[in-house]
């Protein structure tokens, strides 16, 4: 009897970290140029999925994307609190993520879909930013 539960717990333990590491794994960049197209031009399922995907990275290359669908799409709490996490402060506008994208515009990693949409940001905000 106690075989059995030792081998039932080793099976336990084993699925539980096939999960785990299924779930951590790094996303590249395709798939992150697809999921922040779907949190600007997604539905509205396919924009949660794709924000909670994007959140769990924990990766501020995502933040321009971020700040970008809080411009076009009003403020959505699930943003603020990736932007919050990401950044370190609280995020509760639009306008609070400009004034801390514009201090640190140098700093922020640009991603492959952030660079298709410098032109936007150009023209948003003035700000220049730097393309590593």
């Amino acid at each position: 009897m106690r075989k059995i539960s030792e081998v039932i717990a080793l099976f336990g333990l084993v699925f539980v970290l096939i999960v785990a590491s299924a779930n951590s794994q790094e996303l590249d960049d395709t798939a992150v140029a697809k999921l922040s197209t779907r949190v600007l031009f997604g539905t509205p399922e396919q924009r949660q999925e794709s924000l909670e995907a994007l959140g769990e990275r924990e990766n501020r290359d995502i933040t321009a994307t971020l700040i970008l669908a809080l411009r076009y799409q009003g403020y959505d709490p699930l943003i603020g609190d990736i932007l919050s996490k990401l950044t370190g402060q609280k995020i509760s506008s639009w306008n609070e993520a400009m004034l801390w994208q514009e201090a640190r515009a140098s700093g922020v990693n640009i991603g492959p879909y952030d660079r298709h949409c410098l032109g936007v940001w150009r023209g948003a905000s003035g700000a220049v930013v730097r393309v590593p």
